[in-house]
């Protein structure tokens, strides 16, 4: 019995004995961090940064708890130059994850190297915690609209459907990807979009649809003198100044019916006979009478987006859904179809502006000219020169361009400066 208790008393007084060196270690800790702290201040205030970030980095070796030390230290690492200040500034968020000063730093550290893409990414994590500040929100929406060009010199541009987009290099036309490589260089005389695999080109005289690798795949059985791509079943063609639509076969019909036509969307096309336009579905039947004088397109030759087409009557244009009907009793003078599911520009009195899919004016007529929304920005024309805004109307991209683009969902554009296009794609889809 007294062989325990003279045990039990051995373990109490070890554990009296380290716990009392442990608090004289912790003593001799603060004691030194406090004297390196009191060092680094001092320096600092003589102006001597070198000596004031090495007792920094001894101070916070032995605590990084305090933040406001980690700062002093940041701004003495700063007078230092770059490679001292970058090490700093990426230390930051190690030491403190939850601190929104320390993603504001470096975001400001990122923007002034110019290191925009990463600017986004350090944004997109603090907004993701749930820490970003409007300072880190500002630096995201700075670099949101910086871009890279990916391709430029061409004499007619497109937008992006799906993975390509159709361009011409002289009097040829190809395709690029979305990084401006071309996947077919300028080859054909004219060409139609791709359509997932396959697309119609005119080549040596005779239209006719090729793969994705570039080969002959199919032709019509009779020439024709424009052929599209595939859209709900639906092939488009224009024979002797006629337009109407042929299956995947190829084959022309006996009666080609229309005098103009666009390509199906969203089962949904317009066609146009005796002057005037109607709408049909994809099974061939009408929607609505020939009641229109004219049917908006966009640079795909489709009438329908965000649910909406813009058609006129009696001189004004209206919105429609795909039954025909009409969504507002507003007209406007004129209008430009949706490109997206963003506002839709719309000119009133000679000013455009922009109405959101209910025929609401969501920023009022103000501009030269417009082009409708996609991913957030529109384009509009002041003084001759076109640039991008938000939805909120503030300008995002300055007046720079003779002419542009909508917008692709894939965060590219087509712009044109010194009478030539470029593709641009935005850093934050990069």
């Amino acid at each position: 019995m007294k062989v325990k208790i003279i045990a039990v008393i051995a373990l109490v007084l070890a554990g009296i004995t380290v716990t009392v060196m442990m608090l004289k270690g912790q003593a001799a800790d603060q004691e030194e961090y406090a004297g390196y702290l009191a060092v680094a201040r001092q320096n600092a205030d003589r102006e001597i940064p070198y000596v004031a970030v090495q007792n920094y980095l001894r101070a916070i070796h032995l605590d990084a708890s305090d933040e406001g030390v980690y700062q002093e230290y940041l701004k003495q690492a700063k007078d230092l130059g770059t490679d001292p200040y970058m090490a700093a500034v990426k230390a930051y968020v190690d030491y403190f994850p939850e601190s929104s000063a320390a993603y504001e730093a470096l975001c400001e550290y990122y923007y002034d190297q110019q290191m925009y893409r990463m600017v986004l990414d350090t944004a997109l994590e603090a907004r993701e915690k749930g820490i970003a500040t409007d300072r880190v929100r500002e630096y995201y929406l700075e670099c949101s609209v910086m871009y890279r060009v990916i391709g430029s010199g061409y004499s007619e541009v497109t937008p992006f459907l799906g993975e390509t987009a159709r361009v011409r290099m002289g009097e040829l036309y190809g395709y690029i990807n979305q990084n401006g490589n071309y996947t077919m260089m300028p080859t054909y005389e004219d060409a139609s979009f791709f359509m997932g695999k396959n697309a119609a080109v005119y080549h040596e005289d005779e239209w006719y649809m090729i793969n994705d690798a570039g080969y002959k795949v199919a032709r019509t059985d009779l020439p024709v003198d424009f052929l599209s791509f595939v859209s709900n079943g639906w092939i488009l063609f224009s024979l002797e100044g006629r337009y109407d639509y042929m299956t995947s076969s190829l084959t022309v019909p006996q009666e080609i019916r229309f005098e103009d036509a666009t390509n199906f969307k969203n089962r949904v096309a317009a066609v146009k006979k005796d002057g005037k336009w109607a709408l049909i579905n994809a099974d061939m039947e009408m929607i609505t009478d020939y009641l229109f004088d004219d049917v908006l397109r966009d640079e795909f030759n489709t009438c329908i987006n965000n649910g909406v087409i813009f058609v006129q009557k009696d001189g004004k244009y209206y919105m429609v859904n795909g039954d025909g009907l009409r969504i507002t009793e507003t007209g406007f003078d004129n209008a430009c179809p949706f490109a997206g599911s963003d506002p839709a520009a719309v000119c009133v009195n000679g000013l455009w502006g922009f109405v959101d899919a209910q025929g609401n004016m969501v920023i009022e007529p103000q501009y030269e000219a417009a082009k409708s929304f996609n991913i957030g920005l529109g384009a509009v024309c002041q003084g001759g020169l076109w640039g991008y805004i938000n939805t909120s109307n503030v300008i995002r991209m300055e007046y720079q361009f003779e002419d542009c683009l909508p917008f692709s969902s894939n965060g590219v554009t087509a712009v044109k400066e010194k009478d030539t296009w470029s593709y641009i794609k935005l850093l934050p889809y990069i």
